[in-house]
């Protein structure tokens, strides 16, 4: 591994660099602990011990040096040059983390993964990331120029990006996969006539979202084995595309919650609902 050098880890804040280097950064403890629990490859740490009151943020630094990971200390006024994060609990520390990409060769039975093609705020794509843990999904599908990487995503997960499997798929290779695995497509689009609520999810599912602006391209839309919309009252005519998104997840969340007798805190219930 290269010495911890501050510059290289600020310009991970760039898009260029993260892609070239296959790296990108995540900064406070709870993010840390994600990347630690999840098994994520940790390259680098800048801590500032002054910042970093937290004991097993301090344990984790203590294991990753020990491990071999460059590990770099500094003071307040350098750490600053690399920190996002200004306020709060939690500071002190920014790791340096490989990105974990992969190629399913087929969808599992029970799989529920999410599509996102297009989608331009990093904060909808991270809130959906951290909605799709919640709900179990196996991973993402990245369709286009998607940065599931980007400071903004990587922080609006609230730690779940590591725990995901991602995979960047072209649509000929999405739908291959959808049809050898016989998973359904599910797509969101408000010009559709299928409420979400009456689509199944129980088989192995891909809810694919688009753009905050256009919404699912016609490619992927065509792709799909359903499209499904949200009923709106009033005079709104869409969502917010994390609010949507997340919708369907919970959707499909509860029907195979149900399918198999859980409730929804994931522990098996007797009771329906």
């Amino acid at each position: 591994m290269r010495p911890v050098d501050l510059d290289f880890v600020r310009g991970l804040r760039a898009r260029e660099a993260r892609d070239a280097s296959g790296l990108y950064a995540v900064e406070g403890v709870r993010f840390l602990i994600a990347a630690a629990d999840a098994g994520a490859s940790i390259e680098r740490v800048v801590v500032c011990e002054a910042l970093l009151g937290s004991a097993v943020g301090q344990m984790i630094v203590r294991r990753s040096r020990k491990r071999g990971v460059p590990v770099l200390k500094v003071g307040e006024q350098a750490f600053a040059g690399v920190a996002r994060l200004t306020e709060g609990t939690g500071r002190g520390v920014v790791a340096v983390v490989r990105q974990r990409w992969r190629r399913p060769e087929r969808i599992g039975g029970d799989d529920l993964w999410l599509a996102v093609e297009g989608a331009r705020s990093p904060g909808n794509v991270g809130t959906l990331l951290r909605t799709c843990l919640a709900v179990g999904a196996r991973g993402v599908f990245a369709l286009g120029d998607v940065d599931l990487h980007d400071p903004g995503c990587v922080r609006a997960t609230m730690g779940a990006l590591p725990a995901l499997e991602l995979a960047r798929v072209s649509h000929a290779e999405l739908t291959a996969l959808a049809r050898r695995s016989g998973a359904r497509i599910v797509g969101t689009s408000p010009s559709a006539t299928s409420d979400f609520r009456r689509a199944a999810y129980e088989a192995p599912t891909i809810v694919a979202v688009g753009s905050e602006r256009k919404g699912l391209s016609d490619k992927l839309a065509r792709a799909c084995d359903v499209l499904v919309s949200i009923p709106m009252r009033g005079t709104i005519d869409s969502l917010n595309l994390a609010v949507a998104g997340s919708l369907v997840l919970y959707e499909a969340f509860g029907q195979r919650a149900h399918q198999i007798g859980m409730g929804v805190h994931g522990r098996r219930d007797s009771q329906s609902f």
